[in-house]
């Protein structure tokens, strides 16, 4: 672990623990990603417990440092990395977070290094949270998908399947090495409406938040948030009023949503039926 600077000592834990990560940037469209964590991370009062040196990871003319002045007038340069934080939730355990700039180099050995952290804390499962632009209308529910490596976590939070191919980012590459390990991973997506990026997507962060609440047994009620989202969502519809052409495609996007869940619904039917006639054939 030699990309691994630690704020303390800490020694090999044996408590089976957790591990979110939620990055910024390219898998994070809207911030949900990043509003969400902010959100738990206040409400969990996180403790960071250490941070990848950013020095063979990022380049600074991308991911520039930060120059802060305290109250003494004494200037402070704050480095953006990845920051591991430290948590306890009172009815499920240990809960560690991983957040910051995705990386910009050498992503195997990034990965490589935040799991041995990971292994000497005892984390056997591996949360990511994400986020994408989708043509999605913001006036419905926003629609959920992901993987979950142990079929009974995927029942439960009855996540639909990705179908997307091609580029990937960090928290895949994180995911994979995660895996080869025999870790348990949880890949959490959520959309965000592609002609509202100029917002920040509270509405889809509020998405990904009741799924770890299912996983953490979290009991958060998040009203900040839904404050915020409440002052967003009057912004959005004065925004959308003033374009025809836009209520019209909003329109539509929400007749193909409403033809998407009658078939998905159908489905589930006929996935009930036969369940049912097996059952029944078993029993003759």
């Amino acid at each position: 672990m030699r990309d691994i600077v630690w704020h303390r000592r800490v020694g090999q834990r044996r408590k089976p623990a957790t591990l979110i990560a939620a990055l910024s940037g390219w898998t994070d469209a809207g911030d949900a990603a990043t509003i969400a964590y902010n959100q738990v991370a206040s409400a969990l009062a996180l403790a960071d417990l250490a941070y990848l040196d950013p020095e063979n990871f990022y380049d600074f003319s991308m991911v520039r440092p930060m120059v802060t002045i305290d109250h003494h007038g004494i200037s402070e340069l704050r480095w953006s990395t990845l920051v591991i934080g430290e948590a306890t939730i009172k009815r499920y355990g240990p809960v560690f977070f991983l957040f910051g700039p995705e990386p910009q180099f050498r992503w195997k050995t990034a990965s490589a290094e935040l799991l041995s952290v990971a292994n000497m804390l005892a984390v056997d499962r591996v949360i990511t949270l994400g986020s994408l632009l989708a043509p999605a209308p913001h006036t419905k529910p926003p629609r959920l998908f992901g993987y979950a490596s142990t079929p009974a976590v995927g029942e439960l939070l009855r996540l639909d399947s990705p179908r997307y191919e091609g580029p990937t980012g960090f928290l895949s590459v994180l995911q994979s090495a995660a895996a080869t390990f025999g870790t348990e991973v949880v890949s959490l997506w959520v959309e965000v409406p592609h002609y509202l990026s100029q917002f920040p997507a509270q509405r889809s962060a509020l998405a990904l938040l009741r799924q770890l609440e299912i996983l953490l047994g979290m009991e958060e009620d998040f009203r900040e948030l839904r404050e915020e989202l409440g002052d967003t969502d009057q912004e959005v519809k004065d925004f959308v009023s003033r374009d025809p052409d836009l209520i019209a495609y909003i329109s539509s996007l929400e007749s193909n949503y409403e033809q998407e869940l009658d078939v998905r619904s159908s489905i589930d039917t006929i996935a009930i039926e036969a369940e049912r006639f097996l059952r029944r054939q078993q029993g003759e």
